[in-house]
Order: structure tokens, then sequence, then C-alpha cells
């Protein structure tokens, strides 16, 4: 369920956590910037600002590019060998 942010937007992942799921497995979490526009008038260019941080949410293993930013974050290697 996500919260109504008006003119903010989630940009790049801010951090990733790792936590025990049911049955022990595990569930990598992802956290995001949240930023919103400094001057919302119409007909202007919007520059925004990192206001906060989102909630911890499950990470959607569907979405390959949330999988990539995730993957690099914690160090892995986009080469396809072993680290």
């Amino acid at each position: 369920m996500s919260t109504f942010m008006g003119s903010a937007r989630e940009t790049q992942i801010a951090a990733v956590r790792v936590r025990r799921g049911c049955f022990g497995k595990l569930v990598v979490q992802v956290r995001y910037k949240i930023e919103r526009p400094e001057s919302p008038l119409p007909g202007r260019e919007l520059i925004y600002h990192v206001c906060g941080l989102s909630r911890w949410r499950d990470a959607n293993a569907n979405d390959f590019a949330e999988a990539l930013m995730v993957a690099k974050l914690i160090g892995m290697s986009d080469e396809g060998k072993p680290s």
C-alpha cells in the first residue's frame, strides 16, 4: 500500500537491508530517497530536492531495474563472474 505524496517522487535507492522472512527465507528490503519540487509553479522547470526517505519495503525481484540497483549497492559484480 503506497502513501499519497503529492508532487513528491521516489528517485534512487538510499539503503538496502536483508531481513529474515517466513520459514527463514531472506528478504531484501529497500528504502528510496524522496524528492519534492522547490517551486511547483506552472510553466517553470521543477527543481527537486531530497526531503527524506521512504519506508522500508520489500524489493521487487520482477523489476529488472530495481534488481540491478540493489545488486550494485550491495557490491555484486555485473560481469557475471564471482567477485
